[in-house]
Parts: structure tokens; C-alpha cells; sequence
């Protein structure tokens, strides 16, 4: 179902799936840039898990369902604590909680880094890796997911294709996948 896989290491945690491919990625591009306070995703519960508080010390203590920040830890921002802050997001957010914080995009507006969102439980998300437009004017662009068990994010094949293709065109309804089917309604932004 795959043409090539992202050189980036998982962790052996089984945890990286594939909303949390889609945050990944985003966290990783923020990260480099350091923009440490925009990096901050909702649990499932609707709970903000900031970055920033985590690398300055702060542990989240669970009491039912909802947590809050523990000073515990000294002030690092170093590459281990931003995976360790990741691991934590993988855990308690999800498909669900993408859908939920995320702003719907028109398919017509599709950029890199989208994400088409199925929430559930279980849900489905896959990664707008890149856009193009080819010589007769047509929006093309690529697709990657993770998926579960935990794994590589994937360059996706288009199954629709004779030979192997990784570009996909804007559908008029149904994006389809080799293992999941999307609404063009269900593209989301980052806010």
C-alpha cells in the first residue's frame, strides 16, 4: 500500500499511530523552528497539553478524567523531553480529538500538511505530504499515514492508478486509500 517510508525514527513504545504521524510531524516542524508555544494538542477529553509546560518541568497527575501539572522536574527542552512530551500526547489524544481541534478546510484549498481526519474510536487519519499542479492546471498531491501497530509513516500508493502512482487528484466526494476512505468534507487544517 506504501511507495516509500519517512526516514524518522519511532519509538518502541507502540504508540505512534496515525493521528499521532499527523502531530508528529507538525510538532517536529515547530520544534525546529523553535516555536516551542505553539506546540500544544487537546487530549481526547478536551485538555490542553502544552509543550512549553512540559519542558519546563511540569508532569501531568491523573485523577479520573482530567489531570493537572505537577512541577517535578528541572527545565529542559532538549530532544529526548520533546519525545517524552509526544509519547504523552499519543497516549490521550487521537483521531477524535484532531477532528475536534482542528479547523475543516475546503478540498479546494488542500495545503501540506492537512490531515483527513476520520474520528472514531477507532478512527483514521492520513497526511497531506505535499501539493502540486500539473501542466494542465490539476491540484495533485501526495499522501503519507502511520498506522496501527504503531509504525513508519508511509508514502501512499493510489490504489485507483494501474502502476505505482503515489500522487492522488481532488476527488468530487470520496478520497479513497488502500486501507481507509475519506469524505472531501473531512480535510482539516491547522488552526
Amino acid at each position: 500500500v506504501h511507495c516509500g517510508v519517512i526516514d524518522i525514527s519511532i519509538r518502541n513504545k507502540d504508540l505512534q499511530q496515525c493521528a499521532d504521524s499527523g502531530m508528529r510531524l507538525y510538532a517536529e516542524y515547530l520544534y525546529q523552528q523553535k516555536q516551542y508555544d505553539k506546540i500544544s494538542f487537546n487530549f481526547t477529553n478536551g485538555q490542553a497539553c502544552a509543550y512549553q509546560k512540559y519542558a519546563e518541568g511540569n508532569r501531568m497527575k491523573f485523577n479520573n478524567n482530567t489531570a493537572v501539572w505537577v512541577p517535578t522536574k528541572g527545565v529542559d527542552y532538549g530532544y529526548e523531553t520533546f519525545q517524552d512530551y509526544l509519547d504523552l500526547v499519543y497516549m490521550y489524544a487521537g483521531s477524535f480529538s484532531l477532528s475536534e481541534e482542528l479547523k475543516q478546510q475546503p478540498i479546494a484549498q488542500i495545503a501540506p500538511g492537512d490531515l483527513f481526519i476520520n474520528p472514531g474510536f477507532p478512527g483514521h487519519v492520513v497526511i497531506v505530504m505535499d501539493v502540486c499542479v500539473n501542466a494542465s492546471g490539476e491540484k495533485l498531491f501526495l499522501l503519507g499515514q502511520g498506522f496501527t501497530p504503531a509504525q513508519e509513516i508511509e508514502i501512499l500508493i493510489n490504489m485507483e492508478e494501474d502502476d505505482i502512482n503515489p500522487w492522488y487528484t481532488i476527488p468530487a466526494a470520496t478520497l479513497n486509500t488502500p486501507q481507509y476512505n475519506f469524505t472531501v468534507d473531512q480535510l482539516y487544517s491547522w488552526k
